[in-house]
């Protein structure tokens, strides 16, 4: 008797988890349905939007090439700026070197001056 109610039990048992499985399995069936409607209409919106998705992807692209481009260009603007700065530095080394010589060029001849006039001071002398 005891067994005959433990058997009675488990069947029990076992018929409540198979009623719970088709349950389950249902739902399953369910979600299934409802990701299949969701697909069909994520695939239709994208079958009408293709042409916008394309020019929009297209826009894309062309914004990250010029984005480089850009980026390129500003990177030739400074190599070419420092380059600049670095030719006028040297030219305005040049210019006070050659202030230099300009100033002792002129040194010289305001001391040849003064000896030319001696010599002629002497001469007139003699």
């Amino acid at each position: 008797a005891r067994l005959k109610e433990e058997e009675e039990a488990l069947a029990e048992e076992v018929a409540a988890l198979l009623a719970r499985l088709e349950a389950k399995r249902a739902e399953q069936d369910e979600c299934a349905r409802k990701v299949a409607v969701c697909g069909a209409a994520i695939g239709e919106v994208r079958q009408r939007h293709a042409k916008q998705l394309q020019r929009l992807q297209t826009k894309q692209e062309t914004l990250a090439a010029a984005r480089d481009a850009h980026a390129q260009a500003a990177a030739g603007l400074q190599a070419a700026a420092a380059a600049h700065e670095e030719e006028l530095r040297a030219t305005e080394e040049q210019q006070e070197a050659r202030r230099g010589w300009v100033g002792s060029a002129e040194s010289a001849i305001a001391d040849a001056d003064a000896e030319a006039a001696r010599h002629g001071a002497r001469a007139d002398a003699i």
